[in-house]
């Protein structure tokens, strides 16, 4: 509830309106950053969902809004409302629940894969180390709207009381004057289990003791020009809203000193690797727009140190199909995330080595 504060001190309700439609809601629960244009908008869910599929059938012909995956592998059933989610909304979510749930493992995988070439690989990136017989082994429902009836929250409890875990997210569209304003936040909420097991901050890790681990960064352009810039200056980039304590400098302060980071482009692989060799804390940097280092021209502007060990054109990249092929590992669907099993991605980083190295002896001779 936004209010305004009059002259008199008092509050003044600020109504919502209704300038979006329900399918130009959903569309901004996608996220745009390009280095995850394949899953949901984490500021907004508050975790990490990946799309599977939108406006899908049912073999009811019925259409569901959303369906996701969490990061355990559950299915994520999620319906949006233009107005005011009643009693009866639950029920239909619980039907799609129902529908998609037969599919499990790879059957999952088969039953979606004709939505996306790169499904199955977009799977395995984002639940990576994870048993791919485990998915959908669970379901959820997440109800997306500008209000709730009590009597459906009432359902939600008995719901979650059966193990169906059950959130609702609220969101109001405001505009005031010239400017439109799109809020969330969580209304209700019955999940049984944490629901994102997102990486430490690294001060949790550091009192958790961690070891330093092997990431997966994706470089933002898959360009020669940004890649070169970032090896010459030594260091990673995010962009999300190029804002202080945004989920960009959320990224990159959560490695550690002593993690390795393997550079990944989109359409071109693996393309080199480095690693971090000080305080995230002390190294980390938000250029100023329009500054000499603002490169990307208002992009990637959020900044951490690093000293890159190898690195490849973008054209000698390992391809994400060899990646799979030859070391078992899945191209990154997030700009940054953990590479579960450390020898495939010791591996890796030795094939990139080599792979400089015979670069190199080629260029003497």
């Amino acid at each position: 509830m936004l209010f305004q504060i009059e002259k008199n001190k008092m509050l003044k309700k600020v109504e919502p309106t209704n300038f979006l439609s329900e399918l130009q809601v959903e569309n901004y629960l996608i996220s745009k950053e390009e280095t995850e244009d394949t899953v949901l908008n984490a500021d907004i869910f508050k975790e990490d969902l990946l799309l599977i599929d939108n406006q899908t059938r049912t073999k009811d012909k019925k259409r569901a809004d959303i369906l996701a995956l969490d990061k355990r592998g559950n299915l994520v059933v999620i319906e949006l409302k233009k107005d005011s989610a009643k009693l009866g909304v639950d029920m239909q979510a619980l039907q799609y629940l129902a529908a998609f749930s037969e599919f499990k493992g790879q059957a999952f995988i088969n039953k979606f894969k004709s939505k996306s070439n790169d499904l199955e690989a977009r799977v395995y990136g984002f639940i990576e180390g994870l048993d791919v017989e485990k998915l959908n082994q669970k379901g959820r429902i997440i109800l997306i709207a500008q209000s709730f009836d009590n009597s459906l929250l009432s359902m939600g409890e008995w719901l979650s009381s059966q193990g169906v875990a059950f959130r609702c997210l609220q969101y109001n569209q405001l505009e005031i004057g010239e400017r439109k304003f799109l809020s969330f936040s969580v209304y209700f909420d019955r999940s049984s289990e944490a629901l994102h097991p997102l990486r430490f901050s690294e001060k949790q890790r550091n009192l958790l003791s961690e070891t330093p681990q092997i990431y997966w960064h994706n470089i933002g352009d898959a360009s020669e020009k940004w890649w070169g810039y970032c090896v010459n200056k030594k260091f990673i980039a995010t962009s999300f809203d190029n804002a202080p304590g945004d989920r960009g400098e959320a990224i990159l302060k959560s490695y550690i000193k002593g993690d390795k980071v393997i550079a990944y482009a989109k359409g071109y692989g693996a393309i080199g690797w480095g690693i971090i060799t000080s305080d995230p804390n002390k190294s980390y940097k938000l250029v100023g727009l329009d500054s000499v280092e603002d490169y990307a021209k208002g992009r990637l502007r959020h900044r951490l140190s690093i000293e890159w060990e190898r690195t490849l054109d973008l054209s000698n990249g390992i391809k994400a199909s060899d990646l799979k092929k030859d070391f078992s590992i899945y191209p990154p669907v997030q700009t940054s995330s953990l590479i579960k099993s450390a020898d495939n991605a010791e591996r890796l980083i030795t094939a990139i080595n080599q792979k400089t190295d015979n670069h190199e002896q080629r260029r003497s001779n």
